[in-house]
Order: C-alpha cells, then structure tokens, then sequence
C-alpha cells in the first residue's frame, strides 16, 4: 500500500541516525512494489484487456507509488522498480495472460513505467503458470509478450518524450488508440543519432487507425554543442545550415520516412504473433529471426484493429536524441 510505503520511508533515515538525516547519507537504493491489475479466474478478463480504463488502473497504481518515493528524503534517493507485475494474478489466465491479448497491457504498462521515471521492471514470469513468456509446455517457445519485449529491447531507447493525443479538430477523442515515444536504441534498424521510436496501442477491435505525428516545438542546438560528441565527418551528422546553426529544421513527422513494426494476431487469444503479417518464430536451432521493418509509404500511420506495435524515424533529429 502506498501510504504504508510513505511512512516507512518517512522514518527510514531518522530511525537510521537517530537523528535528523544527512542529506549525504545514503540508505536505499531501490523501492519495489507488485502490480496485478486483473483477476486470472476471470471470465470477463479478455474484454477488460481492451478496455481503455482497464490500462488506467496501473497507471493509477504506479502514480501512488512515485508520489510516496517523492515525496521523502529516502525515497528521493532510490530507483523506483515494479518488482514483480502480470496481467492477473492467482497465476494469470491461460490463453489470455500467455496470448496475444495480454500485449495491449503489456507494452501500455512498459511505456507508462518508463515515462513515468521507473527504472525496472520485471515480468512474472519468465517461466511458469498461465502469464509465462516462455511456454514450457512447448519446448520453451516463446509467447506473444516475450516478442513484444524483445522489440522494445531492440527498438527502445533510455530517454523518454512527451508525447499527448491533441483534442481533436474534427472527429472524436479515441479512448482506444495511445502512444508512447522514446529516443530510438542504437540496434534499432536504420537507427542515427536523433532517431525516436513510437510505440503504439490500439484496442478499437473494429476499426483501423491513422496515426498523424506532428512537433508541437523544435530547439535550434549550434554546432558546438554537438562537437564534443561527434567526429568530424561523421556520416550520421545531419546537414547543418549556414552561419553555424544546426537545421534546416526537419520536415514534420508525416514527411519523415520511418520503419513500421506491426504486431498482429489471427485471434486475440492466440498463441501466435504476426511482425508485419509475418509469424514470429525461432529458427531450427533457435536463432531468432531477423528485425525488419516495414517502410511507412503513407503521410499517416495506419495501423489495423486490435493491434499494437512500434516505428522508427530514422531521420526525426529529435533534440533530446542528439
């Protein structure tokens, strides 16, 4: 409970000095705590996972907990982690926390954790019960949330963006579509310095989405900012314009070229995940398949129903990435 994790912190460094602590004392280097948003005995649990507020809840959950780390001297020094997390508890739900579905949480959960300034977090489990990323049923075969990890791992960089759905000027606010953005890792595909990755949900079982990105502001960065971290010539330096500024400022997102990684499913409790429409499988020997995206050919990214997934700008330029 969060107000329990408070007042323990809250006492943590007095009861460890006796008196008032120092802020040169340092007592704790990490707080974790469990999140279990659903019930694995449920029947109504393969719905709930498409539902918007059903994702809400661990965000809730997490904003409890950052607020009690906040909020003391003991908890200002330490990384906050999700030790311990499931799309249900009593051992998940076959099908479901071990299926496709359990993704629309899943990469929900891993974007608000980050952008939410966790520092961990940690899977139950990696094998055993219904919410395994590995089924060891099936010779360790990797489940859908296992692959899901495995591209955030490779696409997903340390620093997080802002990132909003903007009040609609035509049409409805879409409760079922959010995202979340992140400096591109450098083992994403056509990754360069600037790159950012957005990751996408959209529960809406009926209707593809489009996507539009735009920059709400760009930062004008000079060469000598970048010099101490660049050689000269570097490949990867974007063009810079005369009188030594860095620019011209890149084209908006939907002129940008990027790399779609789209993840789908025959069925919602299917045990199969599909990269662009290709079945995601380890080889013979267990080598794992190559990382290919899809190049975007659209202004918009459009993105099928009940779908979740991941694109790379290559060529995004985003201040903070540099």
């Amino acid at each position: 409970r969060p107000d329990w994790l408070g007042e323990f912190l809250d006492a943590l460094l007095p009861s460890a000095t006796g008196s008032a602590p120092s802020p040169d004392l340092h007592v704790l280097d990490a707080i974790t705590y469990h999140v279990y948003p659903g019930y694995g005995r449920s029947e109504n649990l393969p719905a709930l996972l498409l539902q918007p507020g059903f994702l809400d809840f661990s965000h809730a959950v997490m904003e409890e907990h950052r607020r009690a780390q906040q909020s003391t001297a003991a908890g200002l020094q330490a990384e906050l982690w999700i030790g311990e997390t499931g799309a249900a508890w009593a051992s998940g739900a076959a099908g479901v926390c071990n299926g496709f579905v359990s993704g629309f949480w899943w990469l929900d959960q891993l974007g608000a954790a980050a952008a939410s300034g966790h520092g961990a977090m940690c899977r139950q489990t990696f094998v055993g019960g219904n919410y395994s990323l590995l089924d060891q049923l099936n010779g360790f075969r990797p489940n859908p949330d296992w692959w899901s990890a495995y591209l955030w791992r490779q696409l997903v960089g340390m620093y997080q963006l802002a990132v909003t759905q903007v009040m609609p000027y035509m049409g409805d606010f879409k409760p079922k579509v959010r995202a979340y953005m992140a400096c591109a890792r450098p083992t994403a595909p056509g990754y360069r310095r600037g790159a950012v990755t957005l990751i996408y949900i959209n529960q809406d079982a009926s209707e593809e989405q489009a996507i539009s990105m735009y920059q709400q502001d760009r930062l004008t960065i000079r060469d000598a900012t970048l010099s101490r971290s660049r050689e000269p010539g570097d490949p990867t330096d974007p063009a810079r314009a005369p009188g030594g500024e860095w620019g011209p400022t890149p084209p908006p997102f939907p002129n940008l070229p990027r790399l779609e990684f789209v993840l789908s499913a025959p069925q919602l409790q299917s045990r199969d995940i599909f990269l662009n429409g290709r079945l995601m499988e380890l080889d013979a020997i267990g080598k794992l398949p190559a990382l290919q995206g899809r190049a975007g050919v659209s202004a918009h990214f459009v993105v099928p129903p009940s779908s979740y997934g991941f694109a790379v700008y290559p060529d995004a330029a985003a201040p903070a990435c540099l």
